[in-house]
């Protein structure tokens, strides 16, 4: 709920989101200008799903890269590893529906 409340703030307010980043961040990520900042909070905000569910390609990429640090896992099944079901149970709920209205 946290995340999905967090992204909900950043995606819907970008004035205090900005604020907050700039307060904390600017050193961290040497940004020099306003024009910098918009750049960064764009991309940022449209690389955040709303409901934070990761795709079969992700969930592939991760595991393929489990597999070349512990080849002994490759006979497990990829998708059985994630627990998803707390995200499902939020989304199905309308919640995050709901935020977004």
């Amino acid at each position: 709920m946290a995340l999905i409340n967090g992204v909900h703030f950043f995606k819907t307010n970008k004035a205090d989101a900005l604020k907050i980043l700039q307060t904390h961040c600017t050193e961290l990520l040497k940004m020099r200008d306003a024009e910098e900042w918009d750049c960064f909070y764009e991309n940022q905000a449209a690389s955040l799903e709303i409901a934070p569910c990761p795709s079969i390609d992700a969930i592939q990429n991760v595991f393929a890269l489990a597999v070349k640090r512990d080849p002994e896992i490759k006979e497990y099944n990829t998708l059985g590893l994630w627990d998803l079901h707390y995200v499902k149970e939020v989304d199905d709920s309308g919640y995050i529906r709901q935020l977004y209205r």
